[in-house]
């Protein structure tokens, strides 16, 4: 894994967690990243919106009036980093509005989405007995256990401390933080490929950083019985026939890492041509397009 001096990046950014400094972790956002509320309907004070959230300024906080079932999504300024850990800063009032439980999930597609969950899990910091002192961040970052990097993060806050109290959320700060790792999986493959009978196509492949890809390894399995010989980045159907209808798994070892560093579900379905002429041209059609596109690319972010 590469890593990066956390000093100059912390000087860059100013306000970071001290915990977070000194585990080497520093934050992947900027002040004035693209920002959305959650639900982005608008319900939250003029001086109190999502993009305070992020804005790195222990003065300003984020206040959703809609209470539980509310968060924030972000496009980090140096999002080709893996997201780490999480930490957050209690607001400056009314310990009842901070949030107890968390969602993360990350989009390659769009700030809208969709998102796929990334981890979840308890502010324990925030739900004790005792609330929590204000303007304070937890006591340590929440690590997040993930080798993946996105192009945006969505925070989604389940549960807030005192609901019967106050029906609002609010946060000071929320800083996503990387280790200066950069992610496994650069394009994950499609998970879905439809071939017509007698039809090719090529399962994958799976794009890795750069890192990763020179020693990595691949085993394919159909139906979970392993395919023996088929080690490639990447499995060509040809002649495909309705029996090669199933799921296809590929998984990707590398030597420094024990277990498997990325495994996919590929669901192949074979269609029987059961049409008139037309239907078959198109059908035919349908299969040049798929073999095309299933076809080995290289692409980069």
């Amino acid at each position: 894994m590469q890593r990066m001096m956390v000093c100059a990046v912390v000087a860059a950014f100013g306000l970071v967690g001290a915990n977070a400094a000194a585990q080497d972790l520093f934050v992947i956002t900027e002040p004035g990243d693209p920002v959305q509320g959650v639900p982005d309907d608008g319900d939250w004070p003029d001086n109190e919106h999502p993009g305070l959230a992020f804005d790195q300024d222990a003065g300003t906080k984020y206040l959703h009036f809609a209470g539980e079932e509310t968060g924030v999504r972000v496009t980090p300024s140096q999002n080709e980093f893996v997201v780490k850990a999480l930490n957050f800063r209690a607001a400056n009032d009314v310990p009842a509005r901070d949030p107890v439980f968390f969602q993360l999930s990350g989009s390659n597609e769009s700030i809208d989405g969709p998102y796929e969950l990334i981890a979840e899990g308890e502010i324990a910091d925030f739900n004790q007995d005792d609330s929590w002192d204000r303007d304070t961040w937890i006591s340590e970052p929440i690590e997040i256990d993930n080798n993946r990097v996105y192009e945006h993060y969505e925070i989604f806050f389940t549960a807030i401390r005192d609901p019967e109290e106050v029906g609002l959320m609010q946060i000071n700060e929320i800083e996503l933080l990387s280790d200066g790792s950069r992610g496994i999986v650069d394009v994950p493959p499609s998970t879905s490929v439809i071939i017509a009978p007698g039809g090719s196509a090529t399962l994958g492949p799976v794009l890795l950083h750069e890192d990763y890809e020179a020693d990595a390894t691949y085993e394919w399995f159909f139906e979970g019985e392993l395919l023996e010989g088929e080690t490639d980045n990447g499995l060509f159907i040809e002649d495909a026939t309705a029996e090669q209808s199933g799921t296809y798994t590929v998984v990707v070892r590398h030597p420094d890492h024990e277990d498997p560093i990325a495994e996919f579900d590929i669901v192949v379905r074979v269609f029987e041509a059961q049409a008139p002429a037309a239907g078959l041209l198109g059908l035919g059609a349908l299969a040049g397009a798929l073999a095309l596109l299933g076809g080995m690319r290289r692409m980069r972010k």
